[in-house]
């Protein structure tokens, strides 16, 4: 099971559970016999159960890439979003020794001269992270009567797989939505252009052309310098075509025609440049997107302007929970339904904050 603090009981219990999912017929048999006489309560199956679910989600590739950077806060309250910036008179010549700091830099500091100061500034804009979740009941007919484990093996695989996929939607979300681009994040004009105009098709051109339009990308004015490897996040119909465009080893191109022509070969530009991303949530989301392609930066250059996914403090993981009654024993389920009442929670949550070097188009091509 995945690394989870639990009881002893509950610790028992679980590699009671585990011993019969693993197919052994003697822990089946005193795992189910337990359950049924109350020795094993539901309730106590919480914690290792959360752990098969942690262990299952685990198992599932973490694919939101480059696309977004995970932090975690503290709790479900509004963040304000802060930006590092240094004080008004950064720039003034006199103050810097007779040169102009250049952004991302440290001032220069004179003989005896004052330390130019920057602190944390307010963007006014503030998000929180949310919880989601789903309720699962679990037929006591068919656990106690049928010894049915395969449903409860399925239901923490289901569960696992969505809470992936929630993340998946939170992130990739803040790029395109239902009817297009996500305009609200992506701007097609200003100091930060993410759209590139005309949406071309993806292709080596194009690409050239995204890259061209990340690198004019300013902040308070100024050009923000970005370096690294981009990622191409494409949805699985771009696929091929971008695997086919980053193999590329050497260009041929020609200038003029019959004996005046003149053939240059060169290697691809693109090498070493891009990291391929493949991301079907975006056709998940739109299904209008098989064209879609977008270019990121690497994220850890621009705090404060990047796609993020956010966690509570110690809501990392999903938890899985069973319902428990002052009422009545656990292990006899619901009073309506005889059902064990069971649901999963998790604290994922997309916020952006910017999309400093990130480009797109929609590869339509108007």
């Amino acid at each position: 099971m995945a690394n989870f603090v639990m009881s002893e009981q509950a610790e028992a219990a679980g590699n009671l559970m585990e011993g019969a999912f693993a197919g052994d017929k003697r822990d089946k048999a005193k795992f189910f016999e337990m359950l049924s006489t109350g020795d094993i309560s539901p309730t106590l199956l919480q914690a290792p159960l959360t752990a098969r679910v942690v262990s299952e989600y685990e198992g599932i590739k973490d694919t939101i890439g480059g696309a977004a950077v995970r932090e975690t806060v503290d709790d479900f309250t509004l963040q304000e979003i802060f930006r590092i910036a240094f004080d008004d008179d950064s720039q003034v010549l006199e103050k810097n020794v007779g040169k102009t700091r250049v952004t991302g830099t440290l001032p220069r500091v004179g003989e005896l001269g004052e330390y130019q100061s920057f602190g944390f500034s307010s963007t006014n804009d503030s998000h929180r992270a949310y919880k989601s979740g789903i309720k699962f009941g679990l037929s006591w007919e068919s656990v106690i009567n049928g010894r049915n484990l395969s449903l409860l093996e399925r239901a923490t695989k289901q569960m696992a797989r969505m809470a992936r996929n929630t993340e998946l939607s939170e992130v990739f979300g803040q790029y395109v939505t239902a009817s297009g681009m996500n305009t609200a994040n992506l701007s097609a004009a200003g100091d930060i252009t993410n759209l590139i105009s005309g949406n071309p098709a993806l292709s080596m051109a194009s690409l050239k052309t995204g890259l061209a339009l990340a690198a004019t990308h300013k902040v308070n004015g100024e050009r923000y310098p970005i370096s690294g490897a981009f990622t191409l996040v494409v949805s699985p119909s771009l696929e091929i075509a971008a695997r086919e465009i980053i193999a590329v080893t050497e260009i041929t191109t020609q200038t003029g025609s019959g004996s005046g022509a003149v053939i240059a070969k060169s290697g691809n530009p693109l090498a070493g440049k891009l990291n391929l991303q493949v991301a079907p949530t975006l056709t998940r989301i739109n299904a209008s997107a098989d064209n879609y392609w977008f270019l990121v930066p690497d994220l850890s250059q621009t705090e404060g302007y990047r796609p993020e996914l956010w966690t509570v403090r110690g809501e990392e993981t999903p938890k899985f929970f069973v319902k428990s009654t002052t009422l009545q024993s656990p292990n006899e389920g619901d009073f309506d339904h005889d059902a064990y009442e069971t649901k999963l929670r998790a604290t994922a949550t997309g916020v952006n904050t910017g999309m400093l070097g990130v480009v797109g188009s929609t590869g339509a091509g108007v």
